[in-house]
């Protein structure tokens, strides 16, 4: 068990410096025994920690934290966000967050004491600190072990809550104890699209044609329906004219016809799933010849228990030489056969145009080039009619999602004109000496999540192409002394723009390194600093390295 301090020490001396160095530690569950003679010291150090506050303080430290950074005297509402522990780490910058052991699960603390966290809750609402209490993602149970031992009860429960997941018995339950319900994710989630399966409520047909009836859009539709179920929701959008729509659902009401057609989308489908939150993401395409190698290594994994399918997220691409209709079915099957998957998370279009398909020595596909050098493509492209293949494969479960790599925001357009199931992510080269954020704002606007590659630059590439050395770069470097961090570690600077990114490495330091870049913040100086390093600079310029005269293509995207 984590954080378990087991104390067989007698002399007393002793025994009172352990305990108060496992107690300073995070250690919340001290096993002793009358046996052992030593209950006595314990209970003396216990009592100092209560009598002093130190073991409930944490509750006050993040309260007054929030507040200030808010730059507010209270807050309306403070929530338990989640009733679990899980032990609180400090980066270099003395910011905390949580942390991850070599095998990849989080830290716990499993003596989590929700009566004594709601007792401090409680505390500083009467302080004033607070307005009023609540929990988030709470179970019928230990809300019933709050209100059987507060003196304030929870004024809100926050959960997700959507037509895909209709929790109707919390819902009741918090109805009869006076609690009132907020869901979110009402809408889905575009943002978690990057690292879970997410149903495609806004599009789902039973949506739209109740959208098309009340001459409403399919959001309203969804938003309505939780607030006729008896929540208040929280729809997110950074974009005007979708806060303006989120609050025209008052003026309207679902029938009865309408609630149970969309009470029958309920499938218990949860997209913010605790366990699997932090799964891992492996990005490969037929293109880059290795998804027969990860394919053998996740097979092993598998049948080794090591890891079950539900941990993992794996994007691919179709090859260019696939942008057929025809061709489309034949190539995801082949992917899925080298990464032996039934399906993958994610399905992507690498490349907006089409270039003819050779076969190469050895029986596979592969690009072929003409006597002049110039690549050999297929200008007759058409963009839409390859997004109804994926519609159609995602339909057929081969795929959990689909999305768009390099194309141009009139690609993007155009495929949103003409979709049933819209794109969920774009991936595109980002770095700080490419900023492409007017691709980043479009894709905002329109739900599409942004997945950024080469963000460190890209080693690879400065063998056949001239590359930036961010991380060599004298602002990068300075700025990451600044915060105790790498320099590739500060490039989490497009992480703070918006993006997924998708470091590659091969080096396990350098892939753990990667991952260490939520427990720190770049400040607008840093922002302004590295925003200065930009200049339009494209590493994996199709035409110049791969492609000769792939920009003379109709789809041609830059």
């Amino acid at each position: 068990m984590d954080a378990v301090y087991r104390s067989e020490a007698t002399d007393e001396d002793s025994l009172t410096a352990a305990v108060h160095e496992a107690l300073k530690l995070g250690y919340r569950h001290i096993d002793t025994a009358s046996a052992y003679d030593n209950e006595h010291v314990i209970g003396k150090v216990l009592k100092e920690w209560f009598d002093e506050g130190k073991l409930t303080q944490k509750v006050e430290k993040f309260l007054r934290r929030s507040l200030e950074a808010l730059q507010l005297d209270y807050v309306d509402m403070y929530l338990i966000h989640v009733p679990f522990t899980v032990v609180e780490h400090v980066g270099p910058n003395g910011q905390p967050f949580a942390g991850f052991k070599e095998d990849g699960t989080v830290y716990m603390d499993e003596s989590t004491d929700l009566v004594a966290i709601w007792k401090e809750f409680e505390k500083f609402q009467r302080q004033g600190l607070t307005r009023s209490i609540g929990v988030s993602d709470f179970n019928i149970n230990q809300i019933e072990r709050i209100l059987k031992n507060c003196e304030i009860r929870p004024s809100n429960h926050q959960f997700e809550y959507h037509a895909a997941l209709q929790v109707d018995d919390m819902v009741s339950f918090c109805k009869d104890n006076d609690i009132v319900c907020t869901g979110y994710a009402t809408l889905g989630s575009a943002a978690a699209s990057s690292f879970a399966e997410v149903p495609g409520l806004l599009y789902n047909s039973t949506v739209v044609e109740i959208a098309e009836k009340h001459k409403k859009t399919a959001a309203q539709v969804l938003l309505r329906h939780s607030l006729q179920k008896g929540l208040v929701v929280i729809p997110k959008s950074t974009n005007l004219e979708r806060v303006k729509e989120n609050f025209e659902i008052f003026d309207f009401e679902l029938d009865d016809e309408d609630m149970d057609a969309l009470a029958g989308l309920d499938c218990n489908f949860r997209i913010y799933n605790f366990e699997s939150l932090f799964k891992g993401h492996i990005d490969t395409a037929s293109g880059y010849y290795n998804e027969h190698v990860i394919g053998k290594v996740l097979k092993e994994w598998f049948d080794e228990g090591k890891l079950t399918r539900d941990e993992i997220f794996v994007t691919t691409k179709l090859p260019g030489y696939g942008n057929v209709p025809e061709k489309v079915e034949k190539f995801l099957r082949r992917s899925l056969e080298a990464l032996q998957l039934d399906y993958v998370d994610m399905y992507l279009i690498h490349v907006p145009f089409t270039l003819v398909e050779h076969v190469g020595p050895n029986g596979q596909p592969c690009v072929g080039f003409k006597e002049d050098g110039t690549v050999d493509m297929d200008e007759s492209t058409d963009l839409v009619a390859i997004w109804k293949e994926f519609e159609k494969f995602q339909r057929q479960g081969l795929t959990r999602s689909i999305g768009v790599s390099d194309f141009n925001m009139n690609q993007i357009e155009r495929i949103l004109k003409n979709c049933e199931i819209r794109p969920s992510n774009h991936q595109f080269e980002y770095h700080a000496a490419l900023q492409v954020d007017d691709m980043v704002s479009f894709c905002k606007d329109n739900d599409i999540v942004c997945t950024g590659y080469a963000t460190l630059g890209s080693g690879a590439a400065s063998s056949f192409a001239e590359v930036p050395g961010l991380l060599n770069n004298s602002t990068v470097v300075e700025i990451a002394e600044k915060h105790k961090k790498t320099a590739a570690q500060v490039l989490r600077h497009s992480v703070q723009k918006g993006l997924v990114v998708i470091p590659k490495s091969t080096n396990p330091e350098r892939v753990k390194e990667n991952f260490e870049i939520f427990d720190f913040e770049l400040d607008d100086e840093d922002m302004d600093a590295l925003a200065g390093l930009d200049c339009n600079f494209r590493i994996y310029d199709f035409e110049q390295y791969f492609f000769k005269g792939i920009k003379n293509h109709p789809e041609y995207p830059y």
